[in-house]
């Protein structure tokens, strides 16, 4: 009964029947916690940096879901950063505090949570409007 409140507030309505077995002990059951995982931004990144590499960085600390390092449009080539996905929020602040400033491949790294994508409206930019330039002093 518990565990159904917990999915209808989070969204799940067929958690039974797409997750559990008959005869399944709704006591031994572990919930993933969507709200407990950690995205975690590491910059000043050595250009030569493996995703196998970051991933045996932070796994010492506790489970890497995904390493993400970022590249270029155009050249492909590894821009100096990367995300990196925990699921447990403690172990990606411990990683946090032990690998912040730390040397990996001769650069310092900067390491802090990952702040959410800005998904508000960008400002205005008559130049780039879709409506053509308008005269900034004229109201709008």
């Amino acid at each position: 009964m518990i565990i159904e409140y917990l999915c209808a507030s989070i969204g799940i309505s067929t958690f039974r029947s797409v997750f559990l077995h008959p005869g399944t002990n709704y006591h031994s059951i572990t919930f993933y916690n969507y709200y407990s995982r950690m995205n975690i931004y590491v910059g000043n990144l050595s250009r030569q940096a493996s995703e196998v590499e970051v991933r045996a960085l932070f796994a010492q600390f506790g489970e890497v879901k995904s390493v993400k390092i970022i590249k270029d449009n155009f050249s492909g080539e590894p821009r100096g950063f990367a995300f990196v996905e925990m699921p447990e929020a403690s172990a990606g602040s411990q990683a946090i505090k032990e690998l912040d400033s730390q040397e990996f491949g001769d650069k310092r790294l900067k390491v802090n949570e990952a702040e959410p994508k800005n998904t508000t409206e960008k400002a205005f930019n008559s130049f780039s409007s879709p409506y053509g330039y308008k005269n900034r002093h004229s109201s709008y």
